[in-house]
């Protein structure tokens, strides 16, 4: 039986415009450790670098975000993209309804 992931405990988030704040867009992570205490994972994208006369398109891996933050931080992280892979693995089938469903009309 798969245990419940629950969602941390946090102080109500300030509701303030947020277009400013940056998508962080990553194919994957390139780095991590840990430096005094600290929890460091370096998160990078793969972009494609226009073609010149002498060379063809290329791909290069570029770091996108630095992510620091300590280990409750990392935690509370962990947990919810645990959770959010979870819901990604749900089945997306829709049923058909009947065709009792189909026929009939709102009252």
């Amino acid at each position: 039986m798969a245990s419940e992931i629950k969602a941390p405990t946090v102080s109500r988030v300030t509701e303030l415009p947020t277009s400013h704040v940056p998508f962080v867009y990553f194919d994957g992570v390139v780095s991590h450790g840990a430096n005094h205490g600290v929890i460091q994972l370096e998160l990078a994208a793969k972009i494609v670098v226009h073609p010149t006369e002498k060379t063809g398109a290329r791909t290069h891996v570029v770091v996108t975000a630095h992510v620091r933050c300590s280990p409750d931080a990392a935690a509370d992280l962990k947990r919810a993209i645990d959770s959010a892979l979870l819901l990604a693995k749900r089945p997306t089938h829709r049923t058909k309804p009947s065709p009792a469903a189909r026929t009939s009309k709102p009252n």
